[in-house]
């Protein structure tokens, strides 16, 4: 018998996680084992930014500009 903590095919949240396993044999041997699992986040954000703009100066400091941006993450988005 093989059992593991958590389980195969569980959610493993970023970071390490200590997986530990025993298999236990009919005679009832016991064997015990652990693994480190480690999820990290590599992929950056994705960006929406709007084009190029020109846009007339209204005074000698420049001008007020508006524009909006967005991002998007597969973990997070600050």
């Amino acid at each position: 018998l093989l059992g593991c903590l958590p389980a195969s095919g569980s959610f493993f949240a970023i970071g390490t996680t200590l997986v530990q396993c025993t298999a236990t044999d009919a005679s009832g041997n016991a064997a015990h084992g652990s693994l480190g699992v480690t999820v990290s986040d590599t992929t950056p954000p994705v960006l929406r930014l709007p084009g190029p703009a020109a846009h007339e100066a209204t005074g000698p400091a420049g001008a007020p500009l508006a524009y909006t941006a967005s991002a998007t993450d597969a973990v997070d988005v600050e």
